[in-house]
Order: C-alpha cells, then sequence, then structure tokens
C-alpha cells in the first residue's frame, strides 16, 4: 500500500535536492533539461491541480488533526502500516529472483507480526534486518519492461504507464499469496488505504505550489529518475 503516498515520498526528494527505452521521443537540445515524455500533459496538469487543491484542502486539515496524537502512537500506526507492506514485498523479491531479499523480508514479518504485536513495533530493525521495498512496477522493470508515458493519477499522484498497472499487480499478490479474498482486500484497502495517506503525508513537510513555476516538471523529472535507480536501468 506505499504507492498511494508515494507523491509525498518523492517530494522529500525533490525538497532535499517507452515502454522500453526505445519507445520514448529523443530529447531536442532546445528543450528543458527536466524534460520527459509526456504525451497527455494536459490532462496530466489537470490532475496534478487536482490534487494540490485535494491536498490543501482535504488532506492537510487531516493531518491537523491528527498532529495531536502523541507521536508514539503516530510511529507505531507507521509501522503498522510498513509491516503490511512486506507482503508485497515479498511477492516481488521472489518475482525478481531474490532469495536474500525474500528470505530477509519472511523474516521481518514473522518478528515484527508476533514480538512487535501486529507491526506497530520493529524489533527487526532493531536486530539488523534490512527493510527492503519492492512493488510490481519494479518487477516489471526488473523483467524488461520500459516506463512508458509519465502519468499523474489522482489521490496516487506521480507515475507511469509501468507503474499505473503496478499498482494492481500489488493488490493482486496480495490475494495470490492468500492473504484474503477479493472482497476482503476491497474492503481492507477501502479502510487502510486513507489512514495510510494521513500517516505518511504527516510525516512530511512538503507543500505544493511551493517549488516555484517549473514544480510540475520537477516533479516529474525527479520522479522518473527515482523509479530508474530504483529499477536499476
Amino acid at each position: 500500500m506505499r504507492r498511494k503516498a508515494l507523491a509525498f515520498t518523492l517530494a522529500a526528494l525533490v525538497c532535499g535536492a517507452t515502454l522500453d527505452a526505445e519507445a520514448s521521443p529523443p530529447t531536442a537540445p532546445s528543450e528543458s533539461p527536466l524534460a520527459k515524455w509526456d504525451p497527455i500533459e494536459s490532462l496530466n496538469r489537470s490532475t496534478y491541480r487536482f490534487n494540490i487543491w485535494l491536498d490543501r484542502w482535504l488532506l492537510l486539515p487531516v493531518v491537523q488533526v491528527y498532529r495531536n496524537v502523541p507521536e508514539p502512537a503516530r510511529n507505531r500506526v507507521r509501522n503498522f502500516f510498513a509491516n503490511l507492506d512486506e507482503l508485497p514485498t515479498l511477492a516481488n523479491t521472489l518475482l525478481q529472483g531474490s532469495p536474500v531479499k525474500a528470505s530477509t523480508t519472511v523474516a521481518r514479518f514473522a518478528l515484527n507480526t508476533t514480538v512487535g504485536v501486529a507491526g506497530v513495533f520493529d524489533p527487526a530493525s532493531r536486530w539488523g534486518l534490512i527493510r527492503y521495498q519492492e512493488d510490481f512496477g519494479q518487477t516489471l522493470g526488473r523483467w524488461g519492461v520500459g516506463p512508458g508515458p509519465y502519468v499523474v493519477l489522482p489521490f496516487f499522484g506521480p507515475s507511469s504507464l509501468r507503474d499505473t498497472v503496478g499498482i494492481g499487480g500489488d493488490r493482486a499478490m496480495l490475494w495470490a499469496l492468500g492473504a484474503a479474498t477479493i472482497d476482503e482486500l476491497n474492503t481492507a484497502f477501502a479502510v487502510l488505504t486513507p489512514a495510510e495517506v494521513v500517516s505518511l503525508r504527516e510525516a512530511n513537510d512538503f507543500r505544493y505550489a511551493e517549488l516555484g513555476p517549473f514544480e510540475y516538471e520537477l516533479v516529474r523529472y525527479t520522479y522518473l529518475e527515482y523509479r530508474k535507480v530504483l529499477v536499476g536501468e
């Protein structure tokens, strides 16, 4: 369930600093160095403005209320959702042929779910078990599928065609792992996704419309380059 809040994780990177590659149009010398393949840019910009409105008038007010919750309790909530994310990570590490990552993820999930009381505590990190984060978009990339065109998704934020497909893939993996039925998954996502978004947004100080006139281009460039690094392209 990490992708719905990736816009905010990405924003932190911004503030701190083809269906394959051949399918992407070449960048002309006169174009901005931030230029990326964005054939539906007009629609993407409209969606970006919608996300700004949603963040400013709905999400941030909820975050302000949530910050009245004591910080230790908020940390426990973040740990809980991080533990749930171990399940799609496990499936993706197996699909990527990474037995070390897969075994570490199994150990983390088992330890944090039991000793960590359903994941609200994170003894696995204290005991030196590295937390990996793998999603189906990354798996597709490791299999040779290019990112395709840039896409801005309502609620989810920056994405690509490959990563958009990956969101559905991660949900399907939870079902394939036997974690829940389709109806149970739909109910769980409806209940847990808003709570996770609020939790992750609270931990990030990024504010839309504060990065200057080229914010859209900067977010687009940073997202695509960040994903390229994760995939190893």
